[in-house]
């Protein structure tokens, strides 16, 4: 049994092609049971304890990554790296949590909304609009809700409360999750949307449409890993090893781009769209690891700064 998130076990996401070729792989029975998101998977593991009856949890991130390895929910994979894994993950090779896909998050806007896009933080945060423009996420529930407010305490270390509290002003909606906020955007009652910056690439090779695309903020963009572990108390432990090892195969892998429209970890040959905004967001991002006890600090920050 695998824990993980809605939109992965989707008919859209990458979910019923994995599940069809594993089973075809083991001669087994592959269930997806399917949360919100990973801070639900997260917290579902550590609710049950040693009565849950997942195998694996697939979907946690890095801004949970030093909060699973502290839980004790999690067991020693034993599985190498494979070779030519993605440089850019492997900022910490944990025996617990292996990488199996990346990407960034970014603000995308209607270029129907705009005449000249923002092309910075600071530019937007000074906007002089007549209302509230911005879609973002809840943080204590969303993992790009948390992923963008790690990425503000990067850029402002020294500032984030002010800052915080300008990105509240220009807020019209902070949803629970990812997909009811990108809903409102779609419905074009939102301006920008905090995304991934990969979403236009769903927009242009599937609806053959060019109306959605991403600010190119000088500031970079926030670089998310999702992670794949195995539970301590897994009835099926060489399924599960077998599992991870069969996902982490670049046959398998192959599937992610157009399915997750994520990066896949295994040396797979891109379609040019991905090479391009792979080659562009490469270079200006590190990827950051919270501890629980930052995490905690910049929620209550954040909360402390939703009060208008």
């Amino acid at each position: 049994m695998v824990y993980t998130y809605d939109s992965f076990s989707s008919e859209y996401g990458a979910g019923p092609e994995i599940k069809k070729g594993f089973e075809f792989f083991c001669q087994c029975t592959l269930q997806f049971v399917s949360f919100g998101d990973a801070n639900f998977i997260f917290n579902r593991l550590l609710l049950e304890g040693n009565k849950t009856k997942a195998d694996i949890a697939l979907g946690l991130d890095n801004t949970l990554y030093k909060k699973a390895e502290q839980a004790a929910i999690f067991q020693n994979h034993g599985l190498d790296w494979p070779k030519g894994y993605a440089p850019i993950v492997q900022g910490e090779k944990s025996t617990l949590l292996l990488p199996f896909d990346y990407g960034w998050l970014g603000l995308l806007y209607h270029t129907n909304h705009f005449k000249k896009p923002y092309s910075s933080l600071e530019e937007l945060l000074q906007a002089k609009s007549q209302s509230p423009f911005l879609i973002l996420q809840d943080p204590r529930s969303s993992s790009p809700g948390l992923g963008f407010l790690v990425w503000l305490q990067q850029i402002y270390p020294q500032t984030a409360p002010k800052i915080l509290k300008e990105i509240a002003q220009k807020t019209q909606l902070v949803s629970p999750g990812w997909s009811e906020s990108y809903q409102v955007f779609l419905a074009q009652e939102a301006s920008i949307v905090l995304s991934y910056v990969t979403s236009p690439l769903y927009h242009e090779l599937m609806e053959n449409r060019t109306d959605i695309q991403a600010l190119d903020l000088k500031e970079g963009a926030f670089l998310q890993v999702e992670y794949a572990g195995i539970s301590k108390f897994s009835q099926n432990l060489q399924l599960a090893k077998n599992f991870l090892a069969w996902f982490l195969s670049p046959n398998t892998q192959k599937i992610l781009p157009k399915t997750q429209w994520m990066f896949p970890v295994a040396p797979v040959v891109l379609e040019k769209p991905f090479q391009k905004v792979q080659k562009k967001f490469s270079n200006q991002t590190q990827l950051i690891f919270p501890s629980p006890e930052e995490r905690k600090k910049w929620i209550e920050e954040w909360l402390s700064n939703q009060e208008k």
